[in-house]
């Protein structure tokens, strides 16, 4: 089955789907919807006929086929016990009716599926309560590229990691509110260092954290909420993890609702335990979890890239390695040449038994990647996530770290290209003025979803976001305004 096919599914349906598919059957095509829905995703029509008579399509098949049933037999007054009656009856219709009766069939038929979030959907709205110092903030809209900039200490890294939060909801959810470690890559677990001053303490107790986000334009909202409860020092109140536990410290409760309204709900334990560590025992505050198994949730490949840690070489050369093998490594190539045109060949080589990527600059012989230099070493971890997670969604802190300004409008109009090949959505912290200019000048002509920018402002301690369309953002531009 095809990565297309994967990610659709007949829980929402588009009418011009509908139409074409009505057209082909009325024309003698008895596989209309299969040939429709094939054009429709870009799909091989075999491919699609053969997944719409596969167990995993045979529920959504079977409504929507009654449904067609029903609405055209009260447009036609025909009972359709078959394709041919079917067809007789679409024959009595004309284009306009035809039309309006497949408009008809599809807003119904939305109307009463929850909706589902697939790589045709931006994420459009993120909204967060309590989180590190964000009392409340709602952001939107998003674009294919959002950037967000403003001063230090505003939150900007905090909405990354909210964003990552909601993009990838785990069964773990209540383990990781206190998973990132800023300035050591991806969020990492160091249960030992767990406190609950990650969630606010107000004059009524610990306030949940809550954290939603909406995609357009399916409609699919998903939202998490993580809530901490004091415990009561009792090892009993714990279920029994094989482990000597001698008190319990906090309990905290992860509640996911996905974008079909169900629920599911993570827990986790922050119990205290002695480890004797040879020399004396230390009293430490580890996490222990219990939870619901979570499904797997769409467009939920998320990847974060932290403004100063840079990924090891071996994880590096592993993805570059993976894209020579299907032969696509020359658009990483291209990209780098933005930084570096004298670029002649990327390689894989071995280094003190590593794996590591190498550089060939000009008619030099290969060196590491690192040496080239930091702008260099930075887009070549950027492009290779960008290239390697889909139709996810990519967060950058600082992305103008180790980047002239001259290349900037390079960068982002193939980011930008490769975003509206794959689905992914890229989301970019930033100080600079020129960067965001930059990518207002390589995105203008893209469409109005392609860029927005938000800018974080901090005053008595309360966050807000001013919000920059097309529009403002050539304003700004034409009269150099101040947006950072």
């Amino acid at each position: 089955m095809s990565e297309i096919l994967n990610s659709v599914n007949l829980r929402r349906v588009d009418p011009a789907i509908i139409e074409r598919g009505l057209l082909a059957i009325r024309d003698g095509e008895p596989d209309g919807f299969a040939l429709a829905l094939a054009e429709g995703w870009g799909a091989d029509a075999r491919e699609v006929r053969d997944w719409l008579k596969s167990p995993e399509s045979l529920e959504a098949v079977s409504a929507l086929t009654q449904m067609v049933s029903k609405k055209i037999r009260a447009a036609t007054g025909y009972d359709i016990v078959s394709s041919s009656v079917l067809r007789g009856a679409l024959t009595r219709l004309t284009l306009a009716e035809l039309h309006a009766n497949a408009r008809a069939i599809a807003k119904t038929w939305n109307e009463t599926q929850p909706p589902t979030i697939t790589s045709k959907d931006l994420m459009s709205e993120l909204v967060v309560t309590n989180f590190r110092h964000i009392n409340e903030l709602r952001i939107s809209p998003f674009g294919r590229v959002t950037l967000i900039g403003g001063k230090n200490n505003t939150g900007k890294t905090a909405l990354l990691e909210a964003l990552w939060q909601i993009a990838s909801p785990r069964a773990d959810l209540a383990m990781t509110i206190d998973r990132f470690t800023r300035g050591l890559g991806q969020p990492q677990m160091m249960e030992w260092q767990f406190s609950p001053t990650v969630f606010p303490n107000k004059a009524e107790g610990y306030s949940p954290i809550e954290i939603s986000a909406g995609w357009d334009p399916c409609g699919g909202r998903r939202s998490i909420k993580l809530e901490l409860e004091p415990g009561n020092g009792h090892a009993s109140a714990l279920p029994n993890f094989g482990q000597q536990i001698e008190g319990l410290g906090y309990k905290v409760r992860g509640t996911f609702t996905a974008e079909s309204g169900e629920t599911y709900v993570s827990k986790a334990w922050s119990v205290i335990q002695t480890l004797d560590l040879g020399v004396g025992t230390q009293q430490v505050s580890r996490l222990q979890e219990e939870s619901d198994v979570f499904p797997e949730v769409s467009g939920n490949t998320v990847k974060f890239l932290p403004a100063r840690f840079r990924e090891p070489p071996h994880p590096i050369a592993e993805l570059f390695g993976d894209l020579v093998a299907v032969g696509k490594e020359k658009p990483v190539m291209d990209f780098l040449r933005h930084v570096e045109p004298s670029l002649s060949r990327l390689m894989v080589l071995p280094k003190r038994g590593v794996s590591v990527v190498h550089a060939s600059i000009g008619d030099r012989l290969p060196i590491p990647v690192n040496l080239v230099g930091e702008g260099f070493t930075r887009m070549l971890e950027l492009f290779l996530s960008a290239m390697t997670i889909g139709d996810g969604l990519l967060l950058v802190d600082e992305i103008e770290n180790g980047l002239h300004f001259t290349i900037h409008e390079d960068i982002f109009a193939s980011l930008h290209r490769l975003a509206e090949e794959t689905g992914l959505q890229v989301v970019a912290t930033t100080h600079s003025r020129e960067l965001v200019s930059a990518a207002h000048n390589a995105l203008k002509n893209k469409g109005d979803n392609a860029l927005a920018y938000h800018r974080i402002d901090s005053r008595d301690g309360e966050i807000s976001v001013a919000s920059f369309d097309m529009e403002m953002l050539e304003t700004v531009d034409w009269f150099g305004m101040e947006v950072r």
